[in-house]
């Protein structure tokens, strides 16, 4: 019995999961002014060899919303973009 709704617990998880909502990033690399406060506000971002801000997700869900949103806006030249995909 315990197996069983552990199994049952699992798939409802992974079901809420695959229900979230996903996003697309992008952004403007020629414009980036290697600022890096997108780094220090989301994992998702690191400094490239170059200077310039990249990402390691190009789609991310909605657990991880938050803090990319939040590197978007502060970015000070604005080349952080975030779609909604259906």
């Amino acid at each position: 019995m315990h197996c069983i709704n552990a199994l049952q617990t699992t798939n409802k998880r992974l079901k809420e999961e695959s229900e979230l909502a996903k996003y697309k990033i992008s952004i403007d690399r020629p414009g980036c002014i290697g600022d890096a406060i997108c780094t220090a506000l989301s994992r998702n971002w690191f400094m490239d060899s170059d200077g310039k801000a990249s990402f390691h997700r190009e789609i991310i869900d909605e657990s991880e919303y938050e803090s990319n949103y939040e590197a978007e806006i502060s970015c000070p030249v604005a080349v952080i973009r975030m779609q909604k995909l259906d």
